[in-house]
């Protein structure tokens, strides 16, 4: 099997699942932070997946790029958005975007899957324009959560098929985003639309900076 074919079939199970709580969360997050009215000349996502984020970020945009690793999906996603510029994009390489060209990049559910998540942060401050805004999400690891992965579900979340292979609290994002050179960064986290976990387990990190 080739490089390229181990990665389509590694693309299959982790593409984004529209059908959970936490996907709704982060759209409510877009709308606030990223508001309609708030039009932005060029916005750059990374790792699109299936264009479940797209659409939205394109409402938003005077000119919308959206990129991922999988020619499959990206040939897909072409047929369904043909407004929308999509290309085949793997994180681990140099973007295919000019240096300071871009006003906003919008990166979901990605970062856990990078072998060098701040090699994709560092493409992603070239690429922004000055006072351009990241937007960031990743799975949450904090302490409460962390203790319970260790009691029940180690072997599960663990798992060497598991797509996700770097896990961030807080602190450690924070870290890598800064260390990239972004400035004004905000942190946040939600859960799955379920009140008493979320309170307790929030199941994702909500992250934005500036340039």
């Amino acid at each position: 099997m080739s490089k390229r074919s181990d990665r389509e079939e590694y693309w299959k199970i982790s593409n984004q699942d529209t059908a959970a709580g936490y996907f709704k969360n982060i759209l409510r997050w877009l709308d606030r932070e990223l508001p309609l009215e708030q039009s932005m000349e060029n916005i750059l996502e990374a790792g699109c997946g299936s264009a479940a984020f797209t659409p939205h970020l394109a409402r938003r945009a005077g000119h919308m790029r959206a990129c991922d690793i999988s020619r499959t999906q990206i040939a897909a996603n072409c047929n369904a958005w043909p407004d929308i510029s999509f290309f085949v994009q793997d994180l681990a390489e140099p973007i295919a975007a000019e240096s300071r060209t871009v006003n906003v990049l919008w990166c979901s559910e990605v970062l856990e899957r990078l072998v060098d998540p701040a090699f994709a942060l560092n493409e992603f401050y070239r690429v922004l324009k000055s006072g351009g805004k990241l937007f960031v999400t990743v799975p949450y690891h904090g302490l409460l959560k962390n203790v319970l992965i260790a009691l029940f579900g180690w072997n599960r979340h663990f798992a060497p098929n598991n797509p996700n292979i770097r896990f961030f609290t807080v602190k450690t994002l924070t870290q890598l985003v800064k260390k990239a050179g972004f400035r004004n960064i905000k942190v946040e986290t939600c859960g799955a639309n379920k009140p008493l976990r979320d309170l307790l387990i929030p199941t994702h990190i909500l992250l934005s900076a500036k340039k």
